[in-house]
């Protein structure tokens, strides 16, 4: 009897330990359903604040990391697709008062472009398992390069927005982009997420993360260190030369709508002359303090195409007065503008009161009624060096602004009208242009931030339209630049991440056919 009652006893707390057992089974099932969601939390709150408006440049390393770890851990493409979702959401966020679109325009613009943001993190989750191996923290960095790149050549309404490189402001780390362009640096940027999942899958075991957290380690510090080496060793000390750049707020009022009315041609024709009047006047002035060069911001100038000629004449005869080296920022139009584009161009004009050449803008702004010009690089010898001139939206795209750094350019001068929602972010990107071949900048910008920098990408004078009435910015400029690696080589890094990719491709084809 006694052994019935104790069987019964053993019965029972063997039930109360599988229901505990159970419960404990079911709390842990609970837990590591519920992290990617905590991953995926997290990450978005740092994606917020890691591009665009809100920029603080450490989160745009951290960021990935839990976005990564969110995507991976998810069992079934519903957890994916939510994901993509919501960085959607994010993204349109980010992006709100920069982009100046609307509605349907705007939503197919942060799809499209989402779409190239979560790529990386879609190859990731495909190949990492596949690979398991240190080899593969490097897919989320070579897509993230490749993408970039895509987009940056694919067409002429984003050109290297969004990179990850825009985002970082610490002189010695862009350095790099003097040898890979800007592919490299957001690849080490890339890196960092995947990494950092590697560490953790890896529990931080010493033994088995040593060899692949000191090559981690040692590529960060030889980039920090060549930054070092190069701003501190090699600063820009050669000679200047006196750059004035001129911006105005005379507002066109509605005299521009002659489409409409044709009353309003001459009304136009009365505008557009105080401007002239008022810029040609600040010229003097500006060369009055000293400037040799001098130009204004995109479009300071509307002018009619038959009434171009007399304009440019009245600035030749300024030129050669003055001694000077003029840039007109025109935008000539017809008297069917808007309907008929008009053209974006900066005149410049010598010493000696000749047209040197015009250049067009090669990419206007989307949805500008703009013709593009014709994407040739143009340069002209001065005693100040070889300048350039591209005109705002065009510094936006590497491989372009490369055609100037392989023309050995020392000075670009670049016209630039841009709104509040984009400054200063737009105006900073251009440093990274200076920094990769080689050469200083002026950048005069209507409605915006204008800068002037070295060739290491250090700003030597900038003017906020937002904070000051002033319309003149005074720069000395280096009238000599520096070679660099990426001049020469160009887009180099982004196809040595190419070949990678199809290494890693190869190593995948292996393993499945030695399994």
């Amino acid at each position: 009897m006694l052994s019935i009652v104790l069987a019964l006893i053993i019965i029972e707390l063997n039930k109360q330990n599988t229901m505990k057992t159970m419960e404990l089974l079911n709390h842990i099932k609970s837990r590591k359903a519920i992290l990617p969601y905590l991953y995926l939390t997290i990450g978005l709150v740092l994606f917020l604040f890691s591009n665009f408006n809100w920029t603080v440049p450490i989160l745009t390393w951290i960021a990935p990391f839990f976005l990564i770890r969110s995507v991976r851990t998810f069992k079934d493409w519903k957890g994916v697709t939510f994901t993509f979702i919501l960085i959607l959401i994010a993204h349109s966020i980010q992006l709100k008062g920069i982009i100046p679109a609307q509605g349907i325009l705007y939503f197919m613009m942060m799809l499209g472009g989402c779409i190239f943001v979560f790529l990386p993190y879609l190859t990731d989750r495909w190949l990492n398992k596949k690979l398991n191996t240190f080899q593969a923290t490097l897919v989320f960095p070579i897509t993230s390069v490749i993408a970039e790149y895509v987009v940056s050549i694919s067409n002429g309404y984003a050109g290297s927005w969004g990179s990850l490189a825009h985002t970082q402001d610490n002189l010695a780390l862009l350095q790099i982009v003097s040898i890979t362009g800007i592919w490299g640096l957001t690849f080490i940027i890339a890196w960092t997420g995947p990494i950092l999942n590697w560490l953790c899958d890896q529990k931080f075991e010493i033994a088995k993360i040593k060899r692949g957290l000191l090559i981690f380690s040692a590529v960060i510090f030889t980039v920090f260190l060549y930054g070092e080496i190069r701003t501190r060793i090699f600063p820009a000390n050669s000679n200047t030369v006196r750059v004035a750049s001129i911006t105005h707020d005379i507002d066109l009022n509605d005299s521009t709508n002659f489409t409409a009315d044709i009353n309003r041609l001459q009304a136009f024709r009365n505008r557009t002359l105080i401007i002239q009047t008022e810029l040609l006047k600040l010229s003097t002035k500006a060369a009055d303090y000293g400037a040799k060069i001098i130009f204004l911001h995109e479009a300071s100038l509307m002018v009619l195409k038959e009434d171009e000629q007399a304009l440019i004449a009245k600035a030749c005869t300024l030129s050669r007065t003055k001694n000077i080296y003029l840039g007109l920022s025109l935008l000539t139009v017809t008297k069917g503008f808007p309907k008929k584009p008009g053209e974006a161009k900066i005149v410049w004009i010598n010493p000696q009161g000749n047209m040197i050449w015009d250049f067009h803008k090669a990419y206007p702004t989307p949805s500008d009624p703009i013709v593009p010009g014709d994407k040739k690089i143009k340069i002209f010898d001065t005693p100040y060096g070889k300048i350039s001139s591209v005109i705002c939206f065009d510094m936006d795209f590497p491989s372009f602004i490369n055609k100037a750094g392989k023309e050995n350019i020392d000075i670009m001068l670049v016209p630039a009208n841009d709104w509040k929602g984009i400054t200063p972010l737009h105006a900073n990107m251009s440093k990274l242009r200076t920094i990769e071949n080689g050469f200083s900048m002026v950048r005069c910008t209507g409605r915006g931030l204008s800068i002037a920098t070295d060739y290491l990408g250090k700003t030597l004078c900038e003017l906020d339209y937002y904070k000051t009435k002033e319309q003149i910015m005074i720069s000395d400029i280096p009238i000599k630049g520096a070679k660099t690696i990426y001049a020469k080589m160009g887009d180099w890094f982004v196809w040595l991440c190419i070949i990678g990719l199809l290494f890693l491709f190869r190593r995948i084809y292996f393993i499945r056919k030695t399994d």
